[in-house]
């Protein structure tokens, strides 16, 4: 999801990542919380937002990120 975002320049409507990762929004929300939790995005208007660290995170080339955050 965050390497999603990075493509849409660092922000997009909820909804269209959802879409774009098929999953149903009900299972993308809980995805978005932790992120939010961890710092690596900000929800404001229906849309996500990466922050410096998530993007950092996304960056980073850790396997473990891949797995952790999708």
């Amino acid at each position: 999801m965050l390497e999603l975002l990075i493509d849409y320049n660092g922000r997009a409507d909820i909804y269209r990542l959802a879409d774009d990762l098929a999953f149903e929004i009900d299972d993308l929300l809980p995805i978005v919380d932790a992120a939010q939790l961890l710092g690596f995005l900000k929800v404001e208007e229906g849309d996500a937002a990466i922050t410096p660290e998530g993007r950092a995170y996304a960056e980073s080339g850790d396997p473990a990120a891949e797995r952790a955050v999708p």
